[in-house]
């Protein structure tokens, strides 16, 4: 799972080795804006495993393209009362 979704962020996988103790050390090259929220989501996918270490160094590539936008949202409301049709049509692809 975590290979597949750093590829939907256009990392590449460089290195996978054991690291003990029954763990996968891998290494990816990965854009920066690809890294941006991953951290939360690997952490939701993974709960148990909080002890992992991130490492990060810039190496500057060729643009690989669009990645994927946010695929969930929250929206919070901050006071009660009505909502003009315009303001909920922004909101309503984000929530149910």
């Amino acid at each position: 799972m975590v290979v597949q979704k750093m590829s939907e962020r256009k990392a590449e996988m460089i290195e996978m080795r054991p690291s003990g103790g029954h763990r996968l050390r891998l290494v990816f090259y990965a854009p920066t804006r690809g890294l941006i929220g991953y951290q939360g989501e690997l952490l939701t996918d993974y709960p148990r495993h909080r002890d992992h270490e991130t490492a990060c160094s810039t190496i500057y590539a060729p643009y690989k393209g669009d990645i994927q936008g946010r695929r969930n949202g929250v929206l919070i409301s901050n006071d009660q009362g009505e909502a003009v049709a315009y303001a909920m049509f922004k909101l309503e692809d984000r929530g149910r």
